[in-house]
């Protein structure tokens, strides 16, 4: 593998009438050493600063790392556009825009992501120490990969709402669970509003997220499914996390809006 080399952001270059200092300038990097310019290898370094946002407009670009530091303002991926990072720092915090995807190939990354548009994409590898949340009304997804079967992850995961997705890839299982599943989740305490939510098969613990924003009153599914990798592009199973849908909830379709009792009854012709 290339040696890393290292490219720090400056705040320098904001576009008019924005927040953003675009990451396509070379005006926004010291010495004008552009993460691009690197070919894969680029050890990228958000400093403390309170100017604005560090606004990844690049239409596709691969990291080394992605470091921000403490005080660091958030990263924000532009929609549409692709970030992988070999690694993700532990701070800072990582805006995914509509149809924009962050993927991190390194295991156990870091940092506060943060799903803020419809159809974005974040994909980390190993349990990570990452934090999610979803924004309402943004349907979007969230793929865990080489995870350890019966393992956990401790970080939060909040405003998991019906329409989003977090599917449990096999890679680190080697084969899914058959199901069927159960998922349950249990309030860390009288009136709390986080809590462990847990899948089992078989009465065997696939998979726990101890730190859950979510309701007693809320229908969680699991089920097992093949998926196509976002990252990679292969073909393969998954477990697929959902919330069900409430009777009579009205779901937009291409012959414009039904009730999820009639949606469901189509599908199955």
């Amino acid at each position: 593998m290339a040696n890393q080399q290292s490219a720090t952001f400056q705040f320098s270059q904001i576009q008019p009438g924005t927040k953003w200092y675009d990451w396509s300038s070379s005006a926004n990097w010291v010495n004008g050493v552009t993460p691009g310019s690197l070919g894969g290898t680029a050890a990228v370094t958000i400093p403390a600063s309170t100017a604005g946002t560090s606004y990844d407009n690049v239409a596709s670009l691969t990291l080394a790392s992605l470091t921000e530091q403490t005080g660091a303002p958030a990263v924000e991926i532009a929609s549409g556009d692709i970030l992988t990072a070999g690694t993700l720092g532990s701070v800072g915090v990582i805006r995914v825009d509509a149809n924009a995807k962050l993927f991190e190939t390194g295991g156990a990354g870091g940092g506060y992501v943060t799903l803020n548009g419809a159809n974005a994409v974040a994909e980390l590898d190993g349990n990570p120490s990452a934090s999610f949340t979803f924004t309402a009304g943004n349907p979007s997804s969230v793929y865990l990969r080489q995870l350890t079967l019966g393992g956990s992850d401790s970080h939060p995961v909040q405003g998991f709402a019906a329409g989003d997705q977090i599917y449990l890839e096999e890679q680190g299982w080697k084969t899914v669970p058959a199901g069927p599943f159960s998922v349950t989740y249990t309030p860390s305490g009288t009136g709390a509003t986080t809590g462990t939510l847990t899948i089992t098969s078989g009465g065997t613990t696939v998979y726990k997220l101890t730190d859950f924003s979510g309701s007693t009153s809320t229908t969680y599914h699991a089920s097992a499914t093949t998926i196509t990798d976002p990252q990679t592009g292969v073909s393969t199973q998954a477990v697929d996390l959902v919330i069900c849908f409430a009777e009579g909830t009205r779901i937009a379709t291409p012959d414009g809006a039904r009730s999820e009792e009639h949606t469901s009854e189509l599908q199955s012709h």
